[in-house]
């Protein structure tokens, strides 16, 4: 999809493909806390580490974006 982008160059396409991957990648570890307490219904605690994954994952996304933001303003 990215390399569709690069071809066509528009920067709305490139947001929506970005946010795709981070959506796909947000997923993983949800789908994985809800298989492991289906399986485990006693471990409580898969949903608050399942939730610290999602808040890793969106630091480090939102590190980059606050860069990338930083990088272009200095253009």
């Amino acid at each position: 999809m990215l390399r569709a982008v690069d071809r066509i160059g528009s920067p709305a396409l490139g947001a929506d493909a970005v946010e795709s991957i981070i959506c796909g990648y947000l997923s993983g570890p949800v789908v994985l806390g809800l298989v492991a307490l289906l399986l485990m219904p006693r471990w409580w605690w898969v949903d608050s580490v399942t939730s610290l994954a999602l808040v890793v994952l969106l630091v480090k996304e939102g590190r980059e974006a606050w860069d990338g933001d930083q990088s272009e303003a200095m253009e």
